[in-house]
């Protein structure tokens, strides 16, 4: 039996549609996709884009009244094998490929999972667990 695997995104997306007693097709038409295309994303045939996230996000928070958005963006982020510098300037796009040269090494400080969520807080305004 040929089963398809959902990424960490898909999983997320998918508890949030189940709690709330919704389809993929429902929340397809509420966010203006396809169902092919959001089950396409579920399941790792297409990226997740930063609009899906965000309309993701706007959708169950107008569906789930203690919704956190967090979730979803720590899902998206796992799902992810590539981040979008583009907007960044060359000195920024710089210290993101080094650091991410250095997660390749195991060359980080022992207290990094802390660090990273300190500075994510503070950005996301919502709770973080890296582990999630």
């Amino acid at each position: 039996m040929n089963t398809i695997k959902l990424t960490d995104f898909g999983k997320a997306v998918r508890k949030l549609r189940i709690d709330a007693d919704k389809t993929l097709g429902d929340m397809a038409k509420a966010i203006s996709k396809s169902p092919g295309y959001l089950s396409s994303v579920e399941v790792g045939r297409k990226p997740v884009t930063d609009e899906l996230i965000e309309n993701t996000c706007e959708y169950f928070t107008k569906l789930i009244g203690n919704f956190n958005a967090a979730d979803v963006y720590s899902a998206a982020d796992r799902t992810r094998d590539s981040v979008n510098v583009g907007d960044l300037d060359a000195h920024k796009r710089a210290q993101v490929a080094a650091f991410a040269r250095k997660l390749s090494e195991n060359n980080l400080p022992d207290n990094l999972d802390e660090l990273l969520a300190r500075i994510i807080h503070k950005k996301r305004r919502t709770p973080f667990n890296p582990l999630i």
